[in-house]
């Protein structure tokens, strides 16, 4: 009953309706922008929801958890994660890539994070179509490799290009 009567009143006086229609959007438009910044804005993740095993690994941030920001938190929680899912094997392969990155210049880290950060922004299904070509070339042997890297060197820059194209069209659209 009041909705009908605002809205004869609005039709009335139509300064008025703009007025009303005005405050009535902002105030929505504001309810909108707030509750979007609430439900993006991370949670904190409390020392004690860690488990034993990430607390053990994290163990360098325990004075300074609950001042880390939530972000943070919640991606060293996955990196622990992340690393207690690994086998020794890995593991001991991951030892070696941060070792080798910590002795890289920092234009070369620099050029890596930006390489990361690259991929991280490609779709889901060309990031999976990167993984299974490098699985692929892992699986070669080493003299294969090497052909294969001999046979990228020689190669003219036009058939190169060509051959990304021809690769791009192999990677199956986003959802």
């Amino acid at each position: 009953m009041v909705f009908k009567t605002q809205a004869v009143r609005c039709t009335s006086y139509p300064s008025e309706a703009g007025r009303i229609l005005s405050v009535h959007g902002f105030f929505l438009g504001m309810c909108l922008v707030v509750s979007t910044a609430l439900a993006q804005a991370p949670q904190t993740l409390p020392w004690a929801s860690l488990s034993a095993q990430q607390q053990h690994l994290l163990e360098p941030y325990a004075q300074t958890w609950n001042d880390l920001p939530a972000a943070r938190q919640s991606r060293l929680s996955a990196g622990a994660t992340r690393w207690l899912s690994m086998t020794p094997e890995q593991q001991a392969q991951a030892r070696e890539r941060i070792a080798h990155f910590k002795t890289l210049p920092p234009h070369q880290k620099e050029a890596v994070r930006e390489r990361l950060k690259s991929f991280q922004d490609l779709p889901p299904a060309e990031q999976e179509h990167i993984r299974q070509s490098y699985q692929r070339y892992k699986a070669l042997t080493p003299p294969e490799r090497e052909n294969l890297h001999e046979q990228w060197r020689q190669m003219p820059p036009q058939q190169k290009g060509d051959l990304r194209q021809q690769h791009l069209a192999h990677i199956p659209a986003s959802h």
